[in-house]
């Protein structure tokens, strides 16, 4: 007679260490029971290898014994179904992104009597004892008022999460820390927070509007990347550095006030932001890295503060022009370029696609590489005689010219500068 199969709260229990012999136990069975699952280790296991139950969708609970002292890096990563998690007492370490992309995590607790964790106050989370780091949460977690660190990726992947409180106790959310929360529309941040990590809200593509307390000075590298929902933010007159990718992709973006407090705009800080119209570069700003403002198809208007040291758009010309050099670094689809300008540098105006066509004034000597690479609506170029160089991909899928004539023989062009349907005329 065939062993009756154990239950658990209605699902089948499989003893097992890893996806590998969960699996080869499950193709030993007469009738193979139908997933999901619960996984029960056995007694005597220390530790959950690395990447044990990695992108395994048919662990819906794990049943881990009071031996196991270790839970190695990505262990549980991607088990989307994972819906509950018990910490024994004896469990002291675990490793990163181990339970990463669990989206239907709804329940967390760490058994009474653990030396370096604890789940105080029924909060459903996972913290570090000594130093009051939350370190791992789910969609049903409440930050207790003691908690002074959200951790690195604690929440990552929760999509079902749509709701959370930051308590005045928080002082930094970690690098992640929100990363691909889908279903968060709202969060407020207090005024006790002074550090957001890198990407700590990457992809939270339902978020609409963010408020950065005063204490935080800088918007790290990728926070707000890919929130295509985000049509409000407000920064702090604090401020002093925007990171790079720190707004990429925010395409529900029309506006933005920079404070005159930003010294520095990394580098596709605001690329790929379709939906933001006009730009105000304070005085301040003394640093602006490539492609700040590319893909930003909606843009009409780039305007440096009157005052600048470094930059300035002369002559009312919608564009960023790096004063000492007369070099123009950024465009947009009402761009015209003054005759003072020598240099048009790379990615100047990438992926403008509105604009239709562009004179280039006589003073220009150098068309940097990709400076027009995507112009997709680009259909007339002037190049003027003064030209002499004009870099790989400078015009690289502007599709729609046809025709350009290069007035210098001697001007170098490289062997991609421009799309094979164009025909280019030398005199």
């Amino acid at each position: 007679m065939a062993k009756e199969q154990e239950m658990y709260e209605g699902m089948p229990v499989i003893e097992a260490t890893d996806t590998r012999t969960m699996e080869r136990k499950l193709e030993k069975m007469e009738a193979r029971p139908t997933a999901p699952y619960v996984v029960r280790f056995p007694k005597k296991t220390t530790k959950i290898k690395k990447e044990a139950f990695r992108f395994d969708i048919d662990v819906a609970v794990v049943i881990i014994p009071d031996s196991v002292t270790e839970i190695c890096e990505d262990a549980f990563n991607g088990c989307e179904n994972l819906t509950s998690i018990v910490v024994p007492k004896s469990l002291v370490t675990i490793g990163e992104r181990a339970f990463n992309d669990c989206y239907a995590l709804q329940s967390i607790i760490v058994e009474e009597g653990n030396p370096v964790f604890d789940s105080r106050c029924g909060c459903n989370a996972i913290i570090k004892t000594d130093t009051n780091e939350l370190i791992l949460g789910c969609k049903n977690t409440i930050i207790p008022d003691s908690v002074t660190k959200i951790g690195g990726e604690a929440f990552h992947g929760r999509k079902s999460l749509t709701q959370i409180v930051i308590p005045n106790s928080v002082t930094e959310i970690g690098y992640m820390a929100f990363y691909g929360c889908t279903g968060l529309t709202d969060i407020v941040i207090p005024e006790s927070v002074t550090n957001i990590g890198f990407e700590a809200f990457e992809k939270c593509s339902g978020l609409i509007s963010i408020n950065i307390p005063d204490p935080v000075k800088v918007i790290e590298s990728a926070v707000f990347r890919g929130c295509t929902s985000l049509t409000s933010i407000t920064i702090p007159h604090s401020l002093t550095k925007i990171g790079g990718g720190a707004f990429k992709d925010c395409v529900g973006l029309t506006s933005i006030e920079i404070p005159n407090s930003v010294t520095s705009i990394g580098s596709t800080a605001f690329w790929g932001c379709t939906g933001l119209e006009s730009i105000m570069i304070p005085n301040s700003v003394e640093n602006i890295g490539r492609q700040a403002f590319n893909n930003c198809s909606g843009l009409n208007s780039i305007v440096v503060e009157e005052g600048n040291p470094v930059f300035d758009s002369r002559n009312k010309c919608n564009a960023i022009i790096e004063t000492a050099t007369n070099t123009l670094i950024g465009g947009c689809l009402n761009s015209t370029i003054p005759d003072s300008v020598t240099e048009i540098r790379e990615y100047a105006f990438e992926d403008c696609k509105g604009l239709k066509s562009i004179e280039i004034p006589n003073s220009v000597t150098k068309i940097g590489a990709a400076a027009f690479q995507g112009c997709k609506g680009l259909t007339s170029v002037t190049i003027p005689e003064s030209v002499i160089e004009i870099s790989w991909s400078a015009f690289n899928n502007c599709n729609s010219l046809n025709k350009v004539v290069i007035p210098n023989p001697a001007t170098i062009i490289a062997e991609d500068a421009f799309p094979n349907s164009t025909e280019i005329i030398r005199k």
